[in-house]
């Protein structure tokens, strides 16, 4: 778990499934004692926007984790990471790891604001066996 430095977000890990989505968060509003659930991991959801970014380079993507970091500044930073197909060498997985920093606005969704692309991977590409 991961309280913003405001008290008033709570982002947590859930438990890694197939989804891929681990990260929820939630809007505490102490005057009417409440905690709204402001983002629910959806794997499904967060695979298709990852598409949706990068569709020009990828034709698929095979896997995509999303993971909450810390909270700097008053933003959620999270760590996507993944293995997709490129378009060209649709034979060849290629991991990828991106950086996504949300902003807070109320009881309301968080807004991706940025998104960086980390350029040093461990994981090599993998191609598939010629059959």
């Amino acid at each position: 778990m991961l309280w913003s430095p405001d008290c008033r977000y709570l982002a947590v890990n859930d438990m890694p499934g197939e989804s891929g989505d681990l990260v929820r968060l939630f809007h505490l509003d102490p005057e009417k004692s409440t905690v709204i659930p402001i983002r629910e991991s959806n794997g499904k959801k967060l695979q298709q926007d990852e598409e949706s970014r990068h569709g020009s380079f990828f034709s698929s993507v095979e896997r995509v984790n999303l993971r909450a970091q810390e909270w700097k500044e008053g933003r959620l930073w999270c760590r996507l990471t993944g293995s997709s197909h490129p378009k060209r060498q649709p034979m060849v997985h290629v991991a990828f790891h991106h950086l996504w920093v949300f902003s807070m606005h109320g009881d309301s969704a968080p807004i991706l604001e940025e998104e960086w692309t980390l350029t040093d991977p461990k994981e090599k590409s993998i191609r598939d066996p010629v059959q």
